[in-house]
């Protein structure tokens, strides 16, 4: 048991995601989480069982600070995941988006092309076609040049503050 909270600390190098990072400061803030890893590293290479009191001493402290705070935990990380999801959405909704209007486009120049080499060229053709890409393409990047921005607002701001607000 001791081995596996010490991974999980050691492991807080390893991890890329803000979240991550603030659920194991926060688990790391707990002083009585600390003292009791502590205790059972200082017994991990003994030879046998660990004694009990020991033992008893980190369910108490390790495992109490998880039952105290796991549900907060995980329901950051689940509003995390939605969050993501959602970002992931939107930018898929982007991405057909421009494709639509880069079809529509395409479409709509070889319509006009076909109808130079039919012999009926309308003069507001050209103009309507640049102004109905602008009218796709201009929303589609400004939805997201919006989303990138909010992204890296959102970013950073849970850089700056934004744990979780146990342990300490």
């Amino acid at each position: 048991a001791a081995s596996t909270w010490m991974s999980i600390l050691e492991l807080r190098r390893k991890i890329g995601v803000e979240r991550g990072i603030a659920v194991i400061d926060c688990i790391a803030g707990d002083q009585k989480v600390l003292d009791a890893l502590g205790a059972a590293k200082a017994l991990f290479d003994i030879e046998g069982d660990a004694p009990p009191d020991v033992l008893a001493r980190l369910s108490k402290a390790a495992g109490g600070h998880i039952r105290a705070n796991g549900y907060s935990y995980r329901k950051k990380i689940n509003l995390e995941l939605a969050r993501i999801r959602r970002v992931r959405d939107l930018q898929m909704r982007g991405v057909a988006l421009v494709g639509t209007a880069i079809a529509a486009a395409l479409i709509s120049t070889f319509n006009y092309l076909y109808s130079v080499a039919d012999g009926v060229e309308p003069w507001w053709l050209p103009p309507a076609v640049v102004l109905g890409v602008l009218c796709v393409l201009l929303p589609a990047a400004a939805v997201l040049v919006y989303l990138h921005l909010l992204h890296k607002r959102k970013s950073a701001g849970s850089r700056l503050g934004g744990g979780l607000g146990h342990g300490a």
